[in-house]
């Protein structure tokens, strides 16, 4: 069967998940990996021919994007992801305002959707809010939210959870991108909410991918599948009877960590006691023209990085690449990497071992005593640290492969 070249009209496997059109244009395409310890996974990205909302098409179906989440959540995977960087702690108490502005009464009903460890929910109770209820699919998460802050955090997803009561407010922080059953998501969301009841959310804006400092097509993860402007979130909502509320939508914020800016959208939206009468959808005018320009100026990002591997492939010298995220799987998906000489991979992940990647076991950094072996740092946000845990907490030698410059 010929593949669809870039820009081409194609037959969607996905419909459309705001509009549920059937056709939409090619702008991508992810190769898929191999692995035990990743969703393993490629897909188009595309954009909505009727509509312009852009999203990835062949991706697996909704229970096995649950059980992902349930098995292999980063969050509660190493101290650091449980209880907060400096970065978590400024994006949180940002929410936290927002959020105050818009319901000042403390006793209203809360629910955080997709909360891993409930971090959020713990400032909230700091806030002085008090009916907090968290819901993670990671049984590990709902624990350390129970042991760190004392928050309840149920055991699941907004598709099986079931609550005797319904919800003043629920928060949606960074969750939609990563749901493919979203019209399905929505719905059970507002069977939750009360009438005059408020959604928070916030997702990565797409049609600012070019303006986020991270490592080339990052933001084409195989977590996110759904990319949001401010159009098609509108269009989302208004589909499932939710109205923006006054002075509450679309604060254009840039979300910082480490070495690293992703723009995001904050919103807030409101149940009405009826769907709104309005023609749906109204057409993205931005998402198409976003997207094409991000991934140009990730391929032009590229090249440096491109380079480096294509020596690593000529010289044929095993090799061990630490770091088997969003950053390794890219690398597979537009480098020769795969054509590289790969030893071992190691990632700091304890949920990952046990388990492979290309067909090779995922090693803890404890198993690196004795090798020397170079180290391919497949990471831009963690390179630093990474190279500091080699050298100084792991005490080794090795050669490091650094791919940026920072």
């Amino acid at each position: 069967m010929k593949t669809p070249s870039v820009g081409e009209s194609i037959n969607l496997k996905r419909r459309c998940p705001i509009c549920n059109h059937a056709t939409g244009r090619r702008l991508f395409n992810k190769k898929a990996g191999t692995a035990s310890a990743t969703l393993g996974f490629g897909y188009d990205v595309v954009v909505c021919s009727r509509c312009g909302f852009g999203f990835a098409d062949g991706i697996p179906e909704q229970k096995a994007l649950d059980k992902y989440y349930e098995e292999l959540s980063k969050y509660d995977a190493e101290p650091s992801m449980a209880t907060g960087s400096d970065y978590q702690q400024a994006y949180f108490s940002t929410i936290v305002g927002i959020i105050q502005d818009r319901f000042p009464k403390l006793n209203i009903r809360i629910l955080d959707v997709g909360c891993a460890t409930g971090r959020l929910l713990a400032f909230l109770k700091q806030a002085g809010y008090a009916n907090l209820t968290g819901l993670d699919p990671s049984q590990k998460s709902s624990d350390l939210a129970r042991e760190l802050y004392g928050i309840k955090v149920e055991v699941g997803s907004f598709f099986n959870f079931q609550s005797a009561y319904k919800f003043d407010l629920i928060i949606l922080s960074g969750v939609l991108e990563h749901i493919g059953s979203i019209q399905t998501a929505m719905l059970r969301i507002t069977e939750m909410l009360r009438s005059g009841g408020g959604l928070y959310v916030c997702v990565p804006d797409a049609s600012r991918f070019c303006e986020a400092e991270n490592a080339p097509f990052q933001e084409f993860s195989q977590e996110h599948i759904n990319f949001f402007s401010p159009a098609s979130l509108t269009n989302l909502m208004a589909s499932a009877g939710l109205e923006p509320m006054e002075g509450g939508i679309y604060r254009k914020l840039t979300a910082s960590a480490f070495r690293t800016t992703s723009p995001v959208i904050h919103a807030i939206f409101r149940k009405g006691k009826s769907k709104p009468t309005v023609d749906l959808p109204l057409f993205d005018p931005q998402t198409e023209n976003a997207l094409t320009r991000y991934i140009r100026q990730s391929f032009e990002a590229l090249e440096l990085i491109r380079k480096e591997i294509d020596r690593l492939v000529i010289k044929g010298e095993p090799v061990i690449v630490w770091g088997i995220g969003a950053h390794t799987q890219n690398l597979f998906a537009v480098t020769n990497l795969g054509r590289a000489n790969i030893i071992a991979f190691v990632d700091s992940n304890k949920n990952y071992y046990g388990r492979t990647f290309h067909g090779l076991p995922i090693c803890a950094p404890t198993e690196l005593s004795g090798r020397n072996e170079p180290i391919l740092v497949s990471s831009r946000v963690y390179q630093e640290e990474i190279r500091s845990q080699i050298r100084r907490e792991l005490g080794l030698a090795n050669e490091l492969i650094l791919l940026y410059e920072l």
